[in-house]
């Protein structure tokens, strides 16, 4: 019987220390162990401040095939769209220091190259207000934290065909 792996909890109260993933890493076709479809591959940006959050999400992305970045907060997420093409998608955490996902959104809305950028809400709060307030706030879409592989995929997905018309692919 092949192996089922159940998804750890994305949201912890204190960064698991044992656990990290490096602040920026980008994967090839090759290390993603995918062919080239002739689609181009999703460029993913996660922010996130949980180092655990961190690990889980971005072996999401590497299992999907992805590119992918990881900022530590909203103003390192700033700094990535400004130095880097353009991303796909964006999975914003809501909660972190320094700059946090709303504050992160309302920079990424106000700079011309990222109005567009569909920014997904990452919180382990989940009740209906919440999701109100991250769609109030410029988020475009959001899921809550634990969340599977296929809820990531399907997200990206979802916002890729949107992406892909906004740009007139």
């Amino acid at each position: 019987l092949p192996c089922r792996c159940l998804p750890l909890p994305l949201s912890l109260s204190k960064p698991a220390a044992a656990i990290s993933a490096p602040a920026s890493t980008a994967v090839t076709p090759a290390a993603a162990g995918g062919e080239d479809s002739g689609r181009p591959r999703p460029r993913v940006l996660l922010v996130e401040d949980n180092e655990l959050n961190i690990v889980i999400a971005t072996r999401f992305a590497k299992m999907a095939g992805y590119d992918y970045d990881v900022a530590h907060d909203g103003f390192e997420c700033m700094d990535m769209v400004k130095s880097k093409a353009a991303y796909d998608v964006i999975f914003m955490d809501c909660s972190m220091p320094n700059c946090d996902g709303f504050q992160a959104t309302h920079l990424l809305r106000s700079y011309p190259p990222t109005v567009k950028t569909p920014v997904v809400a990452m919180t382990a709060f989940t009740m209906p207000e919440d999701q109100q307030r991250c769609l109030r706030e410029g988020m475009s879409d959001y899921v809550s934290k634990p969340f599977t592989r296929e809820q990531f995929v399907n997200m990206v997905d979802k916002w890729m065909g949107k992406t892909a018309q906004a740009r007139g692919l």
